[in-house]
């Protein structure tokens, strides 16, 4: 999305070679915040959808499939949270 509303302005579809270095800073500026962008939101709906899976297979019972899903949970903020700020 970012990269399509701000593209003509920041080289996207120009040959390499005639892009100028601070078009093309701005450009990979605008890749970092998509990766940033698509890490938190990617979080957030992994987080929501083991939750509600914990909520609906074991509503009372904090068993194995209750701690598996928090460990993926806590797994998948660790995982991304690295990818947003490599």
């Amino acid at each position: 999305m970012i990269l399509t509303t701000r593209g003509p302005e920041n080289a996207v579809g120009v040959h390499q070679y005639n892009v100028q270095g601070k078009k093309m800073s701005d450009f990979l500026y605008l890749v970092n915040v998509g990766i940033i962008v698509y890490a938190a939101a990617n979080v957030l709906i992994k987080s929501s959808i083991l939750l509600q899976y914990t909520s609906i297979f074991s509503p009372a019972a904090k068993d194995y499939f209750y701690w598996s899903c928090h460990f993926i949970i806590v797994l998948t903020i660790v995982t991304y949270t690295s990818i947003a700020f490599i």
